[in-house]
């Protein structure tokens, strides 16, 4: 929400945090979205160009887009909608199915804050209800019989050149010095 980014800067300001706390040379890149491709998706969707739609867990643009209206009006020519959200908002609402991926806690994941410094997740419980990783439901539609994890396991075994190599960058949590991705 804009107004409430501008409180959030007349704040810092106030309290001098620019050029203190807060440095814009060092900024964290690590969510970047990219505004014009979600609005040409609105205008895909809106002339019917779009057959399917997958909406990742955390993601709500029907009720967070400036224009969500319009995304929703998108949505409705949209002949198959799929989010993968654990907890009713208003996307899942307007989707066909829901397929509730595992919490974060549950998860394999991997990520690249910066090139060449991949941090690694592994589950920290069992999962607690009848969901599974989202990955594993598009790799099972897409014609793939494996699960997520031994996809995730064998991708980076590979990439690493060898199991006791992924056994240490998962001890590690971070390999530094990891293959491009």
């Amino acid at each position: 929400n804009t107004g409430e980014q501008v409180l959030v800067n007349a704040i810092n300001d106030m309290l001098g945090n620019y050029g203190a706390t807060i440095s814009f040379e060092a900024a964290s890149l690590q969510r970047q979205g990219n505004d014009a491709k979600v609005q040409a998706l609105i205008k895909e969707m809106t002339a019917g160009a779009v057959d399917a739609l997958f909406v990742m867990d955390g993601a709500n643009p029907a009720f967070d887009l400036p224009n969500a209206d319009k995304f929703v009006e998108g949505m409705g020519k949209v002949k198959l909608k799929v989010s993968f959200s654990g907890v009713p908002n208003e996307t899942l609402l307007a989707c066909d199915y829901a397929a509730p991926a595992n919490h974060l806690l549950e998860s394999w994941g991997d990520a690249e804050a910066k090139t060449g410094a991949v941090s690694f997740q592994q589950p920290t419980i069992y999962p607690l209800f009848k969901t599974r990783p989202f990955q594993t439901s598009l790799l099972k539609w897409g014609g793939n019989d494996k699960d997520y994890d031994t996809f995730f396991k064998e991708f980076w075994t590979a990439k690493l050149g060898s199991e006791d190599a992924f056994n240490k960058a998962l001890q590690d949590g971070v390999k530094e010095d990891a293959p491009p991705t």
